[in-house]
């Protein structure tokens, strides 16, 4: 007998969003105006990690309707 088992969620809700644009998209977006951007990112991250690992945890606490990302787990289980 063959058991299948799966689990879908959205994952990067509002919240997960949020700090993926300020830990990923405006970083690379400093770099991409000016090289000289990337000796600003070491404060940049300092000052806004905090709020970053923060908002993280919300959206991993949220059950997210929609989002940007899907995370899906799937387990097959042999009985012999």
């Amino acid at each position: 007998m063959v058991t299948i088992s799966k689990k879908s969620i959205y994952s990067y809700g509002r919240y997960g969003a949020l700090s993926w644009r300020l830990m990923m998209k405006y970083p690379l977006k400093i770099i991409a105006i000016n090289k000289l951007g990337i000796l600003l990112l070491p404060l940049w991250y300092a000052l806004v990690y905090p709020i970053s690992e923060i908002l993280m945890q919300l959206d991993l606490r949220e059950n997210n309707p929609t989002g940007t990302g899907i995370l899906i787990v799937a387990a097959k289980r042999i009985d012999r």
